[in-house]
């Protein structure tokens, strides 16, 4: 994976991005990918997603950056798919998330 950029690119297809947000108000977790994580996450605040609507305000608390869209809806669709691999990048970052509740983590969506 290559550092991302967090705006698309001059030339080219813009970078793609797999992201995980926490809900300030739940800690409820969700996992999704976009080309614009900055929009995405305003309308993942402003109710505009239907998965996550009435949960917020949400945080990104991990990014991943692919260079092809293709790249990025395939991890997603691989951590959906395989909920072992999901609970091993959520109990890594768990540690990290200063404001963490004791309750277990679920992924809406």
């Amino acid at each position: 994976m290559i550092p991302p950029p967090l705006w698309p690119s001059a030339v080219g297809e813009p970078w793609s991005y797999v992201y995980l947000l926490r809900s300030t108000k739940t800690g409820r977790l969700y996992l999704g990918w976009t080309t614009d994580l900055r929009r995405r996450l305003c309308e993942h605040n402003d109710g505009m997603s239907r998965a996550t609507r009435g949960r917020g305000p949400y945080e990104v608390v991990y990014i991943e950056a692919y260079r092809h869209r293709e790249e990025a809806v395939a991890r997603e669709q691989s951590l959906k798919k395989h909920p072992n691999v999901f609970k091993q990048l959520k109990t890594r970052l768990y540690r990290t998330l200063t404001t963490a509740s004791s309750r277990a983590k679920e992924v809406v969506g």
